[in-house]
């Protein structure tokens, strides 16, 4: 893996696109590029990644770090020092979010559904039985131990088990773009009604099958 990033301190300026703390280094999408901090925000190393700045969706899984552009995937194994584009499957012709899930299995939304590596884009799985494509929004939700995956041409959210691929869905009434954790609740932005809050706690309310 060759070191695609210099490792001088830089000012982050510009405008941010994802964010994640989660990982043994904080890891932004910037339109600078990747940056990467190791001491919690107070100095951020990076730039662009294989000659791009438009990464869309960052996640972080202990030193593994990863970036998705609509047409790509890098990863770092070492903390963000170096990077790497990844191998995805050939029938994506747009990825729109990419999460690690507690386990180290790398999840990503497009297009065309949803697909799951376990060995860092060697080989990749498709969750065939999810009734939902054209994917806006995937995200590990770590309380609920579930993968949240949503569209803007549906009014339903699913939860994926990482573990089974059983899914279970909620249908919020609205046509939501994102679907976050709060407590024991889900968030959803809409895409005309504002925010959404599940008037239950997500354990309670779930139906569906695989």
């Amino acid at each position: 893996m060759a070191p695609l990033l210099k490792d001088s301190k830089i000012l982050v300026e510009g405008r941010v696109v994802a964010l994640n703390l989660a990982g043994e280094a904080w890891l932004a999408s910037t339109s600078s590029g990747l940056l990467t901090s190791r001491d919690k925000g107070a100095t951020w190393q990076g730039g662009p990644v294989m000659g791009a700045v438009d990464y869309l969706s960052v996640t972080a899984h202990g030193a593994n770090l990863a970036a998705a552009r609509q047409s790509g995937v890098v990863l770092s194994e070492d903390a963000g020092r170096s990077w790497m584009p990844i191998s995805i499957p050939s029938v994506l012709t747009r990825i729109h979010g990419i999460a690690f899930s507690a386990d180290g299995t790398l999840w990503l939304g497009a297009r065309e559904g949803v697909y799951l590596t376990h060995d860092l884009g060697k080989t990749w799985l498709w969750v065939h039985r999810l009734p939902l494509s054209d994917l806006d929004d995937l995200f590990y939700d770590e309380a609920l131990g579930k993968v949240l995956v949503s569209s803007k041409a549906s009014d339903q959210v699913f939860l994926i088990d990482p573990k089974t691929l059983a899914w279970t869905w909620h249908e919020t009434g609205f046509r939501v773009s994102m679907v976050r954790p709060a407590g024991d609740r889900l968030l959803a932005a809409s895409l005309f009604d504002g925010v959404l809050v599940q008037p239950e706690p997500a354990e309670k309310v779930e139906t569906g099958q695989r």
